[in-house]
């Protein structure tokens, strides 16, 4: 749940590995550091097509402008991009949610994002509005020594 002092928002996620202690497991993806699996959405092109959208996945129309209400909590599901890693005991995520790009330049960004923020956006995490990660958990086909194969 967001809300905003201003019409419209727009939200980016990242999601990363630690270690129990805190410290961030950095991985790479084609030689290049991979900060981690990231999402983005603007709170005014919300909307679900009902029909393509799964629990998993939410499929967004971007056809038509929801504006937000200034101080209304609303809704956002903020699909989060495909990645793969293997967790060990102990390991956690750690979710950051800003109003700007999170994700270094280097990393594939074909252009610069302009963000639309303004004013104070607020991110609602508990009691009647609860946030969730859903992250789904595969299991391993077989392991070998040390390592888990998939």
């Amino acid at each position: 749940m967001v809300s905003s002092e201003t019409d419209d928002a727009d939200v980016f996620v990242l999601v990363q590995k630690t270690t129990a202690t805190g410290t961030l497991i950095p991985t790479t993806v084609f030689g290049v550091a991979d900060p981690g699996a990231h999402g983005q959405l603007r709170a005014s092109l919300r909307e679900l097509d009902q029909q393509k959208s799964t629990d998993a996945i939410p499929f967004y129309t971007f056809s038509k402008r929801q504006p937000l209400k200034a101080g209304e909590p609303t809704l956002l599901e903020i699909e989060i991009w495909p990645t793969s890693r293997i967790w060990h005991a102990g390991e956690s995520l750690q979710v950051n949610i800003a109003g700007r790009p999170i994700r270094d330049k280097s990393w594939f960004l074909p252009t610069e994002v302009e963000s639309i923020n303004q004013g104070m956006h607020t991110i609602y995490t508990g009691g009647d509005y609860d946030s969730y990660l859903l992250a789904p958990v595969i299991p391993p086909k077989y392991t070998s020594g040390k390592f888990v194969v998939r």
